[in-house]
């Protein structure tokens, strides 16, 4: 081979070279937890950095953050939440949620304008209503995941572990359990 080949092919050989080690789209994203179980994500290099909360909710963002930066931090947060069991509601760590499963120990049943808040037997709103409860109630805190863009929380009334459904996460908040 000679120079002349050699000038020809050294630059298909470095764009090879530059593909495979080249970071991918998502390696760019950062995701910092905290100690409070809010989860910091900076989706590039641009200073756009988005708070979230346990649930994968925003909390915050930057004002330098642009529509894709917020659709890479979701996918990041998403992923995170995935990679922790977040939104598996059959991993029940402890036989309760703690802040790295997604939320507190116990929520309270509270925002609704109904006598009573139905626990379905699976998260949609269609399902069937297993069991009824009042406004206040505590329950605990099986696991939350995302149905049809609406957060949904698995509970099971305090102290009447049989009664146990689903809800919609907007008809609760944290409880210490302690009623």
């Amino acid at each position: 081979m000679n120079i002349k080949h050699f000038k020809i092919i050294a630059p298909a050989i470095l764009s090879l070279l530059t593909l495979t080690i080249a970071p991918k789209t998502h390696a760019e994203t950062v995701v910092t937890p905290r100690n409070n179980g809010d989860v910091e994500v900076s989706p590039g290099k641009g200073g756009c950095t988005v708070l979230f909360d346990s649930r994968g909710d925003i909390i915050t963002k930057g004002r330098s953050c642009s529509d894709r930066d917020l659709n890479k931090a979701r996918q990041a947060i998403d992923s995170y939440r995935r990679e922790q069991n977040a939104d598996d509601p059959n991993d029940h760590r402890g036989d309760y949620a703690d802040s790295d499963a997604g939320g507190p120990d116990f929520w309270e049943a509270t925002n609704f304008k109904a006598d009573f808040l139905g626990l379905r037997r699976k998260p949609d709103q269609d399902a069937v209503i297993d069991f009824r409860v009042k406004k206040g109630s505590i329950l605990r805190n099986l696991g939350c995941k995302k149905h049809d863009d609406v957060r949904w929380c698995q509970v099971q009334v305090k102290n009447k572990p049989e009664q146990k459904g689903w809800v919609k996460g907007e008809y609760l908040r944290e409880s210490s359990g302690s009623r």
